[in-house]
């Protein structure tokens, strides 16, 4: 699968269930691709912007800009649920839930037996890490790792 048709998924999630408001604001990081055997593959810019339009939501606009120049449009809705939180992205749909010590973890489906599985890590109110590992047929692919800093 090309990168744009995956970078979307997994660049928005940010936990949303410990409080909807956290994290809320602008957004930038780098991030690198990797290929099974741990060798890296291009790197790419992040900018996305969180807002809060109602309650138990959170909407994330932004693009990614890969080395070639090339700019991807990202879109994602954060919903609570339970002790969890749905998403819908452009991408495909999925979900998650935080587990306390600033992590959490979520799923999406990009259809046709592929996902992501992402792993997402707060190092304190404007720093988070996340690991993705994209699936093909339950299948490890590709992994992306993504540091992000609030800037505002």
């Amino acid at each position: 699968m090309k990168m744009t048709a995956f970078l979307s998924l997994f660049l928005l999630s940010l936990p949303a269930s410990a409080g909807i408001t956290d994290g809320l604001g602008q957004w930038k990081g780098t991030g690198a691709t990797f290929d099974q055997t741990g060798h890296e593959g291009p790197a790419f810019t992040i900018e996305l912007e969180r807002s809060s339009p109602s309650a138990g939501i959170v909407d994330a606009v932004g693009k990614v800009t890969l080395a070639d120049g090339h700019i991807i449009a990202i879109r994602q809705k954060t919903t609570v649920r339970g002790n969890g939180f749905s998403l819908e992205t452009n991408r495909g749909n999925g979900g998650g839930h935080c587990f306390g010590a600033g992590m959490c973890s979520t799923y999406e489906d990009a259809g046709n037996e592929h996902g992501f599985a992402t792993t997402i890590i707060l190092d304190g109110d404007d720093k988070l890490r996340m690991l993705t590992t994209e699936l093909d047929h339950g299948m490890p692919v590709r992994y992306f790792r993504q540091t992000l800093t609030r800037i505002r």
